[in-house]
């Protein structure tokens, strides 16, 4: 329920004309959203009584009090939509509107209604009681002045306090009619008063890189500062919207509170200094309450960015194949097989006791004790067999089902392993984790990540600068954007940065496969960037609605595609695959390591017990006096970046010209009429001290001027076109005719320059009869000053359409002595918009087919392999014709136009002879074609290009070379050495017990002492085969333990890898050269262009250009050329490069290709500069109207239909597991070429054996028969 307040002074004296209580209360309730009055009257009590009365028929309820104090802001504050009614009448109405003033009463949402007589007894609108109080564009006073019966109503208001006044009507009151608002304010305040007329708003930036000052709008270095760059034309536009003036002023920091005081542009918002903050910064709590937040132009934040490590990083991955049931599972089954083994081998034993001194004899037979059949159970686990088996039926039954569980578990585990080790982590999800994981830190080093770092209190936060970023006795590890990434690249690095910059250099930097696995975590506690403004500006809402605006049109989003990018897709994963470094062997190593400690202390132990027995044998030998043959047996054991401020001044010169003549006045007003830089070259038939009279008033003007005057026969050429050029001619010299004949040869009534004529006498006729055969087209840009009877003169702007049409004027302005020059309105609109109508002139456009049924299906969707481009680039070009309100015309040409025996053919030879004027198919930009051509805009986002897909890996690379860094190949070479040392050792050692103990050598079971039965050994390990010779010793069988154990996940390792690198394709082609050195087969698509970009004369320009056109094109002189649907079947089915247009060929992929076979797709250019353009004529004088007009075919999306509806772009990939493909002969390639040169090394080598055996059996038969 709405409530009114009243209060009120009650004076009895009434000054002048009362205003009636109907006209205040219809006034208050034609806002409709009043819900308070505030009055100062100074009225009789009787009319206080009928104002409420009045009130109460309106509202529900209302509440008199006493008058409010000064210092009482409590009830306004409340009340957010209240009206202030202030009677002039009163004594002290000044000092009252002073008070309110200083209380920013005066300002929105507040209404003010001011009547009674104005003590300036004036007509002015504006009472002289307020004309000191500051009633900015914000405010809504309303003024009410009676005239007579009929009392009118005005808003007053200033742009600002220097400013004058302003006056809106609002409406007229009379008994009759009431209250009539005026149609002209249906809009609110805020959009009515949104031109503030060329006042100088000052704008803050923050820069950090002095060199940005030189590149806020040119894309230079736009990974410094973007934020400010992105919004630097915004907010150049927010000022253009609202017709104002700017002032530039640069800081280095956003600005934060320091010392009770606030820093960098915060701190100039909050002084007073600027009204715009041009550099949105983050909304945060202590700034609240010191500026106001208009909108969120630029969504980006700063994140943690980081790739997923690797899943070692995180866990042992050899625990992770199973679960913990599983384990369980598989321990309890091996354990109930060991106790059947165990059982089944004493059962053996027993049943064969008859034959015991033979068994044992017999290396081959499983012993019934618990060591041998553990070392058995662990051959077969570890797929390295056993040299002792049961030989019992039952007992190989068993043995059976012991090796096929094992099988199948040590397939199961190995299966688990080859993914595991390429899966990445994804435990890292909270700033927690990122604190506590072995990832290093970085971060972009600018003004606000130094400053939230620093200065953050929260646990983690503060935890993760203090350890991760600036741990003690290092510098803070802030650093470049590309030092950064590249960090990411290389991995186990998570780098702070501003994710839609840094998404820039991951582009830039990143393959595709390393663009997968990409995480993000937020650390700054801030929301999106904001653009903040003054707190309690004018304005504010006047920039709220201009950001808005922009926003809705679309140019902040255009600023922000430019500067920003977006997270990429992951379009490769397939491709990137990691090899295996020593995080991954980790665990293996670590029980390898352990595993030898443990042998080595304890062989120790062992050297020192056996050494304890002999000596108590020896002693007991003493003791009882008897030799001793030092025979026993013993077990072996188990071993098992500155802040700076530019300001311009405009300093601004004002000087009266009097006494000179009106000719000289007008030439000045005229040239003073350009904003931009402008050199005058004057044609005069003047006497020396009126030329020079001319130049100083130029020189002395508010814009100064040069004047350079020509010779009456001197002709005028200029070899570049010059925009800053202004040609006054006086028609009244001799010969004009003639130079203006030369000026038209010389091509100078073109667009690049400005004509002022005057001299004619002519009223009837605007063109003189000097100019009536000169060729003044539409690109120009000529004032004709034609004289009336007075002494005031018209200006008329004229040209023709063409050659052979009429002449068009139009009026440009007047001029005259007493109010100078006076511009048409239309003039703020550039003469392509005025000119845009051609009036059904004609336009040919040529097109480039193949096929001439294209001439009748150039709008038909059917055939869209044939003629594509086009067909797409004439469907764009077509609403053209419509713009320009001209008449199409077609002409047909069968090649795009190449520079042949000095002339031009095909399409730009049509353009060259002038048969066309536009081109209706795009082509490539070449330096010899920009003689000819004007290059308009990019249509269509296509190009042609070498499409294939990546071939496998052994295409490349030798992919038993891969699985492990060189790192790894070193440790597991030492590790094999040392093991091998190990080996040799406990042999010897093994042997040296067996015979000084049972005087008898080792049976064929055991493993000899020598180099090459232990090489023989660990090779057999390597390969998982086994070894039929074992260590019989406790230290033995421990060894061979940790030999079995290490090259197991050695194994499993390396053959995982292989697994995955069979499935993996290799991203190592990316450039001409690659591409040459590779074993892809090359074609080129059966198109006009391609035949001549692929033929032996351009090819030969490049070097690498041309042995891919012989040995790769054509390799048998014959070009390899093909139609775009047999290239794209031969990339499906074998590896195979394409040279095709990419638009129409990724649009028959998507037809043909199964979804997992659109993933890995590379590009490489092969036509240099290879992105197609519409173009026209060179020198066309309709060159600005067609990219005019195409440009806003672009703005509108009828392009982008066009381009979806003919073109597809690159498919994405969304399946890479259904990849697989099958194991062939490429991949194995490096194994048979080492069984082919390992088998005739074995031949020679058996040769060589075969050779020396039958010199021996010579030599021992010569010995022989010598020897009888």
């Amino acid at each position: 329920m709405k409530r009114i307040f009243l209060f009120l002074i009650l004076c009895g004296l009434s000054y002048g004309q009362e205003v009636p209580t109907g006209a205040i209360v219809d006034v208050i309730h034609a806002a409709a959203r009043s819900s308070s009055v505030i009055a100062k009257l100074c009225w009789s009590p009787s009319k206080i009584l009928d104002f409420y009365s009045t009130l109460a028929e309106q509202y529900t309820q209302f509440t008199t009090g006493e008058v409010i104090n000064g210092d009482d802001a409590q009830f306004y504050d409340e009340e957010h939509h209240a009206v202030f009614l202030a009677d002039l009448e009163c004594p002290d109405i000044i000092k009252y509107f002073q008070n309110n003033s200083a209380r920013n009463f005066f300002r929105a949402p507040f209404r003010w209604i001011l009547f009674g007589s104005f003590r300036n007894n004036s007509q002015d609108v504006v009472p002289e009681e307020i004309a000191s109080i500051d009633v900015l564009v914000d405010s809504e006073v309303v003024v009410i002045q009676s005239n007579k019966d009929i009392y009118e109503m005005h808003f007053i208001y200033k742009i600002s306090s220097n400013h004058t006044w302003k006056t809106e009507f609002y409406g007229t009151w009379d008994a009759t009619n009431r209250f009539q608002k005026s149609k002209q304010l249906s809009e609110a305040t805020a959009l009515r008063r949104l031109d503030i007329e060329g006042y100088e708003i000052a704008i803050c930036y923050v820069i950090t890189n002095n060199e940005s000052i030189n590149h806020l709008t040119d894309g230079v270095d736009d990974h410094v500062d973007t934020i400010t760059k992105v919004n630097f034309p915004t907010t150049n536009h927010l000022l253009d919207f609202l017709n104002a003036k700017r002032k530039y002023i640069f800081a280095d920091t956003w600005g934060y509170r320091v010392n009770g005081t606030w820093n960098g542009m915060t701190g100039y918002l909050v002084r007073g200094e600027v009204e715009i903050g041009g550099s949105p910064m983050f909304f945060t709590f202590e700034r609240i309450s010191i500026v106001d937040y208009i909108a969120s132009p630029t969504p980006t934040r700063s994140k943690f960015v980081f790739q997923q490590p690797k899943l070692s990083y995180e866990n042992n991955l050899f625990l992770l194949p199973f679960n913990t049931t599983v384990w369980y599972s598989t321990m309890a089954l091996v354990f109930i097989i060991y106790l059947v083994l165990l059982m089944v081998t004493k059962w053996e034993w027993k049943k064969t006791k008859d034959r015991i001194e033979k068994r044992q004899r017999d290396s081959g037979v499983l012993r019934a004790n618990i060591s041998d059949i553990i070392i058995l159970m662990f051959g077969a686990a570890c797929q390295q067999g056993s040299p002792c088996e049961l030989k019992g039926s039952l007992g190989r039954v068993v043995m059976l089902v012991l090796f096929l569980a094992l099988m199948f578990l040590y397939t199961s585990y190995s299966a688990n392993i080859v993914a595991l080790l390429q899966s990445s982590s994804s435990h890292i999800k909270t700033l927690e984790d990122l604190l506590h994981s072995r990832i290093k830190f970085g971060v972009h080093d600018t003004v606000f990540n130094r400053y939230y770092f620093s200065t953050a209190t929260e646990p983690i936060r503060k935890e993760i600068y203090q350890k991760k970023v600036a741990p003690p006795g290092t510098p803070p590890r802030f650093m470049t954007m590309d030092e950064g990434v590249l960090k990411i690249r290389k991995g186990l690095f998570a780098f702070h940065m501003e994710t839609g910059v840094g998404y820039k250099f991951v582009g830039k930097y990143f393959n595709e496969g390393e663009k997968c696995g990409l995480r993000e975590i937020q650390y700054l506690q801030v929301i999106d960037p904001w653009l903040a403004v003054r707190k309690n500006t004018p304005f504010r809402e006047m920039f709220t609605i201009g950001t808005r605006r922009i926003q809705e049109h679309g140019l902040q989003h255009r600023e922000n595609h430019l500067m920003y990018e977006k997270r990429p897709k992951c379009s490769g994963g397939g491709s990137n695959f990691v090899s295996v470094s020593m995080v991954d062997c980790y665990p293996a190593v670590l029980i390898l390591t352990y595993g030898t400690i443990l042998s080595l202390f304890l062989l120790g132990f062992e050297i020192l017990f056996h050494k304890r027995q002999t000596l108590i044998h020896k002693l007991g030998c003493m003791k009882h006096n008897y030799t001793c043959d030092n025979r026993y047996t013993l077990e072996d054991k188990m071993k098992s970046p500155l802040f700076f401020i530019i300001i311009i001044f405009c300093l601004e010169k004002c000087v009266s010209i009097s006494n000179q003549t009106n000719e000289l006045k007008m030439i000045v007003d005229f040239v003073q009429s350009y904003d931009k830089p402008t050199t005058v070259v004057a044609r005069v038939c003047w006497k020396t001290a009126e030329k020079v009279k001319l130049a100083n008033m130029l020189a002395i003007a508010e814009k100064p001027r040069n004047i350079a005057f020509l010779g009456k026969r001197k002709a005028v050429k200029y070899s570049k076109p010059n925009n800053d050029i202004l040609f006054v001619i006086d028609l009244n010299c001799e010969d004009s005719n003639t130079f203006f004949m030369q000026a038209e040869k010389n091509k100078l009534f073109t667009k690049h320059y400005r004509w002022f004529i005057f001299g004619t006498k002519e009223v009837d006729d605007v063109i003189p009869y000097e100019l009536e055969n000169i060729n003044i087209l539409i690109d120009s840009d000529v004032i004709i000053k034609q004289e009336m009877d007075n002494e005031e003169c018209v200006l008329k702007s004229i040209y023709k359409i063409n050659t052979d049409r009429d002449w068009i004027s139009r009026h440009y302005g007047t001029w005259s002595p007493n109010y100078g020059l006076i511009l048409a309105k239309d003039n703020k609109i550039s003469n392509v918009m005025k000119r845009k109508d051609l009036r059904g002139e004609p336009v040919t456009t040529s097109v480039v087919i193949s096929d001439n049924s294209t001439k009748t299906e150039l709008f038909d969707l059917r055939h869209l392999t044939i003629d594509t481009t086009s067909k797409s680039a004439y469907r764009i070009v077509y609403p053209l014709h419509y713009f320009l309100n001209s008449s199409a015309r077609l002409t047909f040409s069968d090649t795009w136009g190449y520079y042949i025996n000095n002339t031009w053919n095909g399409m730009i030879g049509d353009i060259h002879l002038v048969k066309a004027d536009l081109c209706g198919t795009v082509t490539f930009m070449t330096k010899e074609r920009a003689t000819v051509l004007e290059y308009l805009i990019r249509p269509t986002p296509v190009n042609s290009k070498f499409v294939f897909r990546q071939p496998p890996l052994s295409y490349q690379n030798n992919l038993f070379l891969l699985p492990f860094t060189t790192s790894v190949w070193y440790c597991a070479a030492v590790f094999v050495l040392i093991l091998t040392f190990i080996l040799y050792i406990n042999t010897q050692w093994d042997n040296k017990k067996y015979e000084e103990y049972n005087k008898q050598k080792m049976d064929q079971s055991c493993l000899p002492p020598t180099w090459s039965d232990i090489t023989i050994f660990v090779l057999s390990a390597i390969s998982q085969q086994g070894s039929s010779n074992e260590l019989k010793g406790t230290l033995g069988r421990f060894v061979m333990f940790l030999v079995f154990l290490a090259f197991l996940f050695i194994y499993t390792s390396y053959s995982a890898n292989i697994v995955a690198l069979l499935q993996s394709t290799s991203n190592q082609i990316r450039t001409l050269s690659d591409l040459l050195n590779s074993k892809l087969e090359l074609g080129v698509e059966d198109v006009a262009y391609n035949k001549y970009y692929f033929s032996p004369a351009y090819a030969s320009r490049n070097p690498i250009a041309k042995a891919i056109y012989e040995t790769k094109i054509a390799p048998k002189g014959s070009p390899n050329f093909m139609s775009i649907e047999e290239g794209i079947k031969r990339m499906q089915k074998k590896p195979f490069a394409f040279n095709m247009n990419l638009g129409v060929g990724y649009k028959i992929i998507a037809a043909y290709f199964q979804e997992h076979e659109k993933c890995g797709l590379q590009e490489i250019d092969f036509i240099q500069g290879n992105h197609p353009w519409l173009c026209c004529r060179k020198n066309s004088p309709f060159t600005e109207l067609y990219k005019v007009g195409l440009m806003r075919i672009e703005e509108h999306g009828l392009s982008d239909r066009e381009n979806n509806l003919i073109y597809a772009k690159k498919p994405v990939c969304t399946s890479m597991g259904g990849s697989f493909g099958s194991v062939n002969m490429v991949d194995f390639y490096p194994v048979l070429l080492m069984l082919l040169y390992g088998m005739i090394f074995a031949l020679a080598l058996l040769a060589a054996e075969v050779f020396v055996h039958r010199r021996k059996q010579k030599k021992l038969r010569f010995n022989e028969v010598h020897s009888e």
